[in-house]
């Protein structure tokens, strides 16, 4: 078949906005180019789900610039790589603030100006994601309508998300530099729910981040089950993390002094250390002799480096997520036990979530499997029911297994859901190349050639079995895609030899009523397309010129082998004697 020529549809500009003069300035051509960044963009990964097509693209960006307004599209190219940059200072602004949290004292003052920098540059692009909000498009789930009108997008932030996000954005490490100062040595009810007020708006903002995360996997082409894992795998880093740290934290808050209690976990023992070294460094009160065995005491300690410390708390919480132990790990703390027994509790919670969730998944991938082994079942229970032999049983699995390659499909389903177009390409692309082959179509235009080729019927013939029988009327032709079958004279004698690629019973399609004049039998397990004289009727009937030529052929073909069929027997004697 010839190759087709493809139309690619051709737009000089579907940004609306007004074209720039030749001796135009750079400053007018950057705000051009960045005003066309915050238009409706085609390479928006999700512009298709909302927008069915280029028309609608290049209306919906005239809509834009009509408004008159500078608002940010939600789904322009400004807005596709944003929400990448926001949900990547997003995570790592909550990740610091509950590093901060747990592990402030066990830092340098480098370290924590570090942090304390870092996250206050977190919090600075966080703002300025706010103040985009406020003119940044949305889109109304229940109907697929984008709102572009100012007045509207800020009446929705302000109302829904403004408050919420604006008490996330805070800089909450620059908070602890003097919270955990001043407090730290006393237990506080406030400071203990301030905590946890932050753990609890940090879990429900992670699942608002999920937002800005949607479009990574479009754009990294990722399916939508190893999205999902890795969704599943940030999500246990962030939950995991935020528990260390907030257990870290708990022990710092006991009142019970360490060194007249023996059942203290070395782990609170060590955070006395921290509170009398917060002490020692801020008010140099060396009055108290405690301070100062206690800050000796840390020093034998300190050659714990701070990722040591966050590794063994890390490791100390999984152990209680996951159950496997718990007893060193409580102490004689109500406060300590609570937090022991609420990760043992959240731990068995979300084990349970995470197990359905990759059941899920692994099911998903293998329901096709699964679907191919329960047929593979019913055909032996119906064997069973009809006291088949084992040979029949035998072929009708090995046949399933054939066509379906061990993994099931509906392909009449399959069919049904796509475009008329779609299935006959689907078509085109399986048997393009058997048909080409045949002498006879090679003078059939293209379009007629695709027309037959979707009139194909896929067959499979075990090794023995009968294709074609001689001097039996012929209605079809064959074409074998794979496998090998032998010609065989009416006598039996093998004649020739077909394999992948090969065709038979051309004639049948053009003179009605044709013998065989041998027989085809199949050597081994042959994938065979079939096409039929009625339906190859149907396609070429209308095109008159080109059917009288195809039966001159034919006719001719048939005239030269009875030619050469009795110049054989002629032959034949000559040779004997």
């Amino acid at each position: 078949m010839k190759s087709k020529h493809e139309c690619k549809l051709l737009r000089d500009s579907i940004s609306h906005l007004p074209k720039l003069l030749p001796s135009a300035s750079w400053f007018e051509r950057l705000k051009r180019s960045i005003n066309k960044w915050l238009l409706v963009s085609i390479n928006h990964p999700e512009v298709f789900s909302y927008l069915k097509s280029s028309t609608a693209i290049e209306k919906e960006s005239k809509r834009q610039v009509e408004a008159g307004h500078i608002i940010i599209h939600p789904l322009s190219d400004f807005k596709k790589y944003w929400n990448i940059l926001i949900f990547v200072f997003i995570l790592s602004h909550l990740l610091m603030t509950a590093f901060t949290i747990g592990f402030y004292t066990d830092m340098t003052n480098y370290q924590n100006a570090v942090m304390t920098l870092v996250d206050v540059i977190c919090c600075f692009i966080l703002w300025i994601e706010i103040c985009i909000h406020f003119r940044t498009g949305y889109i109304i789930s229940e109907t697929n309508e984008i709102v572009i009108n100012p007045k509207a997008i800020a009446k929705n932030y302000f109302f829904t998300y403004f408050i919420f996000d604006a008490i996330c954005s805070l800089p909450y490490a620059l908070f602890m530099m003097w919270v955990i100062r001043e407090e730290f040595a006393t237990i506080n009810g406030g400071t203990i729910i301030y905590m946890f007020f932050l753990f609890s708006i940090s879990i429900y903002r992670f699942n608002r981040i999920l937002c800005y995360y949607t479009s990574i996997p479009i754009m990294l082409k990722l399916s939508e089950n190893t999205s999902n894992v890795v969704v599943i795998c940030i999500r246990t880093f962030y939950l995991w993390h935020w528990a260390s740290c907030i257990r870290r934290l708990i022990p710092l808050y006991v009142e019970k002094n360490p060194i007249y209690s023996l059942n203290w976990h070395e782990a609170e023992i060590e955070s006395k250390f921290h509170v009398s070294r917060v002490h020692l460094i801020h008010d140099r009160d060396f009055s108290n002799v405690e301070n100062v065995i206690l800050d000796n005491l840390y020093e034998i300690l300190s050659n714990y480096t701070l990722l040591n410390k966050y590794t063994r708390t890390m490791m100390i919480t999984l152990k209680l997520g996951l159950q496997s132990g718990y007893g060193s790990e409580t102490a004689d703390s109500v406060l300590n036990m609570l937090m022991t027994s609420f990760i043992i509790l959240a731990g068995w919670v979300y084990c349970s979530y995470v197990l359905i969730v990759v059941s899920n998944i692994i099911m998903a991938s293998s329901i096709s499997t699964t679907k191919f082994q329960d047929l593979i079942s019913e055909i032996k229970v119906y064997a069973d029911n009809k006291k088949l032999s084992r040979e029949l049983r035998m072929k009708m699995i090995m046949f399933v297994e054939k066509k379906f390659q061990k993994n099931y499909f509906n392909e009449e389903a399959i069919k049904q859901s796509t475009a008329v177009c779609l299935r006959k390409e689907i078509q085109i692309n399986a048997c393009s190349n058997l048909v080409a082959r045949v002498p006879l179509f090679k003078e059939i235009p293209d379009l007629l050639l695709e027309d037959i080729i979707g009139c194909l019927q896929f067959e499979i013939y075990f090794p023995q079995d009968i294709i074609i029988q001689a001097e039996t009327t012929g209605d079809s032709m064959y074409f074998i895609a794979y496998g090998t079958a032998a010609i065989l004279s009416t006598r039996g004698r093998r004649l020739q030899i077909l394999s992948d690629g090969s065709h038979f019973g051309e004639i049948s399609l053009l003179i009605r009523g044709q013998k065989r004049t041998a027989t085809v039998q199949a050597l081994e397990l042959c994938e065979v397309y079939k096409l039929s004289y009625k339906d190859f009727r149907k396609v070429i009937e209308p095109h008159k010129n080109i059917l009288k030529r195809l039966e001159d052929i034919a006719r001719e073909r048939i005239r030269n082998t009875y030619i050469q069929e009795n110049s054989d027997r002629t032959r034949i004697p000559r040779f004997a004697n």
